[in-house]
């Protein structure tokens, strides 16, 4: 089946001449429509012709809070029912220039806050077991690819809706750095946590998709900071198990790993903790007081109501403390693994990695770091 291969794949049938893009495009809307039951989309677009570009023949899937023109902009809310986008968030004009085309917008956790349901616009379901979580808040866009309805799906981020949504359905989610890819035309909930994401079947179908959004490629030969102790203490036996085994792969792959003890994550995760409730709360309480939102939002205004008054800025004044937590001293990593449980926030809301030669800040003493490169 066509739409369950993965992009580089599509695009090479594309240029084999085996089908056009725009059978490519059919065969994904009719598998849509064959499993519309697992909620994936709460609206399909209509075909259109795809542009040539990087990414022709990528058939893309939209969170419901991102607006698509033409089609509808609920963020998942009775709040904005019947609103129609009339103009494409940036990304998404940056992703159909370079020649994809949106399938439709995807379910989502009502306003993308978090939750187990949403009645107003019901939440995907797990591809691989219906009775089991499909992680949120993007949860159609994770659902749309790991069904094959979809080549890539263009999510957001501020606490893990992009990658909660991938590790349910066993697909690859990316979340960059903050401030990393135009969030223009995307209402903004929490603007110190607020990015985009993209979920792909492989991590070559998203790599493609991040160089359209401004990702440069990745090192040659990349390596993982892996903080193990808070893996094992996190996660069950069987979870650490299956993390065990992901990083034998990756090892055999050629990855380098560095396991490191990070003293500071848990204060890091405390804080945007803090972070994300103050300004999502706040932003709940600017909608009319008569809007017709979920009682869990309506009990995030009342949590946040109920924060201390310094409780956010200083939360916001620790994250360069943070950062030099969660930035070691070793400049040739670049990215984190960790498993991700459902409803549990990421690590870190501090400075991007240091500059390569960039030592950390001299409050940070070296004795406080044990690592070893595996």
């Amino acid at each position: 089946m066509i739409a369950l291969l993965p992009l580089a794949q599509q695009q090479e049938a594309i240029a084999a001449g085996r089908i056009t893009p725009e059978g490519l495009l059919a065969a994904t809307l009719d598998r849509a429509r064959r499993f519309a039951e697992f909620r994936a989309y709460a609206a399909l677009a209509s075909p259109t012709a795809f542009a040539p570009g990087p990414l022709t023949g990528a058939v893309l899937a939209v969170k419901g809070n991102i607006p698509v023109a033409g089609l509808p902009h609920t963020e998942g809310s009775a709040a904005f029912r019947g609103r129609i986008a009339r103009a494409d968030a940036d990304a998404v004009a940056r992703l159909r220039g370079a020649g994809a085309v949106v399938a439709g917008m995807a379910t989502l956790s009502e306003l993308a806050m978090y939750a187990a349901e949403n009645p107003v616009e019901p939440m995907g379901l797990n591809p691989w077991d219906p009775a089991r979580t499909a992680g949120g808040s993007s949860t159609g866009c994770g659902v749309a690819v790991a069904l094959g309805l979809a080549s890539l799906g263009l999510g957001t981020d501020s606490g893990g809706s992009v990658r909660n949504p991938a590790l349910h359905g066993g697909v690859v989610g990316f979340k960059p750095s903050l401030g990393a890819w135009g969030y223009g035309g995307v209402p903004v909930y929490a603007p110190s946590l607020d990015t985009l994401g993209l979920i792909g079947r492989r991590v070559d179908c998203v790599a493609r998709g991040a160089a359209v959004l401004g990702t440069a490629e990745a090192p040659a030969a990349p390596c993982l900071l892996v903080p193990q102790a808070l893996v094992d203490g996190a996660c069950d036996a069987p979870t650490r198990a299956l993390f065990a085994a992901a990083l034998a792969r990756l090892r055999e792959a050629g990855m380098a790993l560095v396991v490191a003890a990070v003293p500071g994550w848990a204060a890091a995760d405390a804080a945007c903790g803090v972070i994300s409730l103050a300004e999502g709360g706040a932003a709940l309480g600017r909608l009319p007081g008569d809007a017709p939102i979920g009682a869990h939002l309506r009990a995030r205004i009342m949590a946040a109501a109920r924060l201390p008054g310094p409780a956010r800025p200083g939360r916001r004044r620790s994250a360069p403390r943070h950062g030099r937590w969660i930035a070691p001293p070793f400049p040739a990593c670049w990215s984190r693994r960790a498993p991700m449980p459902a409803g549990r926030r990421p690590p870190g809301c501090g400075r991007p990695w240091p500059r390569r030669g960039r030592k950390p800040a001299p409050r940070m003493p070296r004795r406080r770091w044990r690592w070893a490169a595996t």
